[in-house]
């Protein structure tokens, strides 16, 4: 954990970035959907989801009509496993 606590860190924006994202994400929905609470477990990642999605060129981007369909294509993927 301390070497993904040093990666979370950089300055700059990488592709783990967006997986991270997409899984803390997923994450907080199923403890929602099912009572759970286990994203609370890495507030790291929590926080560095929080500071990603505050990102002005991030938040322009989930804006997007690409955004929205890929992030669809993608709900559809999981949904079906």
């Amino acid at each position: 954990m301390k070497r993904l606590n040093e990666i979370v860190r950089k300055s700059y924006i990488a592709y783990l970035d967006f997986i991270l994202t997409e899984f803390i994400e997923r994450a907080s929905k199923i403890d929602e959907e099912i009572g759970t609470n286990i994203s609370k477990d890495y507030p790291n990642l929590l926080a560095h989801t929080k500071k990603f999605l505050e990102l002005p060129q991030i938040q322009k981007y989930r804006k997007t009509d690409k955004f929205k369909a890929n992030h669809q294509d993608l709900q559809e993927i999981i949904s079906k496993l």
